[in-house]
């Protein structure tokens, strides 16, 4: 790939350079390596590539490449950690605030990953997610359950024996 892309090389090299900010050119140099690497061309936009592969059914959702505003939170945190491994010989460093690095505190004050800050997919996207469940989706093998949504009927779990929906109410069952 060094041959082909030469200039993503010279990008990535000043990954973790500076704690704070990361120059446009090595932003540019790590979006165009993780686009190659699915398949698409070094200019072409993650959030482009991963709707070619969802909409060609190529890849499962934990294979798709990450939206762009999840890469950048990686990217982020990549920046952040690529520079304290190239300064640990240096006695003090002068780091800015985590939270403006890839991560957040949670309700513990732990400090987490920020995986994003925008929705993965529009809300009408996600409605198409559907299970091909033979069983009761009790577990997350289940597509829905791993989306945190609940199965529809245009899933293909049996609607008896799944646990996984929103009980069906039938406004003709009503007591008289």
């Amino acid at each position: 790939m060094a041959s082909v892309h030469p200039d993503l090389l010279k990008g990535l090299k000043k990954l973790g350079s500076n704690s704070a900010e990361m120059e446009d050119k090595t932003q540019s140099a790590c979006h165009s390596l993780i686009s190659v690497l699915y398949g698409g061309s070094p200019t072409e936009s993650l959030d482009s590539i991963r709707y070619e592969l969802f909409a060609k059914k190529s890849y499962s959702n934990e294979k798709l490449p990450p939206t762009t505003d999840a890469f950048q939170e990686h990217l982020k945190r990549a920046n952040y950690q690529t520079f304290i491994l190239a300064h640990a010989t240096q006695q003090y460093l002068k780091l800015p605030l985590s939270e403006t690095s890839g991560w957040m505190k949670d309700g513990q004050q732990q400090l987490v990953p920020r995986r994003m800050s925008q929705p993965a997919a529009p809300d009408a996207v996600l409605v198409f997610v559907k299970c091909g469940c033979k069983s009761d989706c009790r577990y997350r093998r289940c597509g829905c359950r791993k989306e945190d949504l609940m199965c529809t009927d245009a899933c293909s779990c049996d609607s008896e024996q799944c646990i996984n929906r929103v009980p069906y109410k039938d406004d003709t069952d009503t007591e008289d």
